[in-house]
C-alpha cells in the first residue's frame, strides 16, 4: 500500500499497487451523523482503546480488529444491526476504487472490488484497517481540532491532503492513452488569425 492521503473533508484516499506499475485508488467519504449515533459507544470505547494504548501511531494498521474485540465484548459485532453488518457495511457502501479500464479510469463499489477479488488478502485488511482507523478519528474528534491532528497524522503517515471528491480524484488522475487521432484536418479558415 502506497501512502494515504485525507481531505480537509475527511475523503480519505488510499493509493494501492496491485501489481507492479498499476496503481488503484480506493476513495472513502466519512459516515454521517446518524450511523454515528447508531454505533458512537463501539466507536468511542475502540478510539479511546487505540490512543491509551499507544496504538495511535500503529492503529491505522490494527483498527478494524480493535473495533471487532471492542464489539465482541461489548455484545454487538454480530446481526443484521451489529457494527459488522451496519458499521462496517456503511463503510464500505461509502467507499468506491477508481481503477484503470484501458482507456481510461473507472470507479467500482468497494463492494464489488472485494467480491471480483480485485485486491488480495494483505490489501484487504489493511485497506479496511485505514478505513475504519480514519472513520474513528474523523468522528471522535472536534471540527475545531481537526486541522491540526490531520496535520499530525498526515505527517505521521507521510500522507499529503487533497481536496477532491471520487469524481474530482477520477478526474485528476493523468489520463492513460492519448486521445486517438481522427484524421481529420483543421480546415484553414477555422484556424484563428
Amino acid at each position: 500500500m502506497a501512502e494515504l492521503t485525507l481531505n480537509r473533508k475527511l475523503n480519505l484516499v488510499i493509493p494501492v499497487e496491485t501489481q507492479p506499475g498499476v496503481t488503484i485508488y480506493v476513495h472513502s467519504t466519512p459516515i454521517g451523523r446518524e450511523v454515528f449515533e447508531t454505533y458512537y459507544k463501539p466507536i468511542a470505547k475502540t478510539f479511546t482503546d487505540l490512543f491509551s494504548a499507544g496504538l495511535s501511531r500503529t492503529g491505522v494498521r490494527v483498527a478494524k480488529m480493535a473495533l471487532q474485540d471492542v464489539s465482541r465484548e461489548l455484545g454487538v459485532w454480530d446481526g443484521p444491526n451489529g457494527v459488522n453488518a451496519g458499521l462496517v457495511g456503511e463503510i464500505h457502501r461509502l467507499t468506491n476504487v477508481v481503477h484503470p479500464n484501458g482507456a481510461g479510469w473507472t470507479t467500482t463499489p468497494f463492494e464489488d472490488a472485494l467480491r471480483n477479488q480485485t485486491f488480495d488478502e494483505d490489501d484487504v485488511s489493511e485497506i479496511e484497517n485505514a478505513l475504519v482507523f480514519f472513520t474513528l478519528a474523523s468522528v471522535m474528534v472536534k471540527k475545531t481540532d481537526l486541522g491540526p491532528i490531520l496535520d499530525g497524522a498526515l505527517n505521521l503517515w507521510g500522507a499529503r491532503t487533497e481536496s477532491s471528491d471520487c469524481t474530482g480524484l477520477k478526474n485528476s488522475l493523468s489520463i492513460l492513452t492519448p486521445p486517438a487521432a481522427t484524421g481529420e484536418k483543421a480546415a484553414l479558415s477555422s484556424i484563428p488569425r
